[in-house]
Formats: structure tokens, sequence, C-alpha cells
């Protein structure tokens, strides 16, 4: 199954690096956007980072991220 996944994300966030790392470690394709004026301009300036998108479905909070990397075994590295 194709998945189109974006990932928001800062340049020095921890969080994020540790995400990118687990897709990274198991061959997932995924396009970053870390541009901040950007991030700003898409609405999310107030957010907390990294924030995925997969196939449309927006997923804003850390741990729904790392239980979504769990239900579809790329949760290690």
């Amino acid at each position: 199954m194709d998945r189109k996944i974006i990932l928001y994300t800062l340049v020095d966030c921890d969080r994020c690096k540790l995400v990118k790392q687990m897709l990274d470690a198991h061959g997932v394709h995924y396009d970053t956007i870390d541009d901040v004026e950007l991030l700003k301009e898409r609405g999310f300036a107030d957010l907390s980072f990294p924030i995925m998108d997969v196939n449309g479905e927006r997923i804003e909070e850390y741990v729904d991220i790392l239980s979504w990397l769990r239900r579809n075994n790329y949760y290690s590295l």
C-alpha cells in the first residue's frame, strides 16, 4: 500500500529526529517540511512538533505518531 507521508518538523526538534530515524530505518518514503515561515502560513504556529500527515490525515500528538509507528511496525531502529 502506497502512503503519502508528510512530516512537519523543526530543525532542532529531538522528537522530530527520532520519528525520522524510525521511518528511515524501515525505508519509508516521506517528505519533510521544516521551513518555519511555511509552517506558520499553514497554521502550525501554535502546535508542537512533529506533526505527521498520512494520506491527508493529520496526526498532531507525538504519542499518536508513536502509536501509528507501532501499528505499522516502524517503531524500532
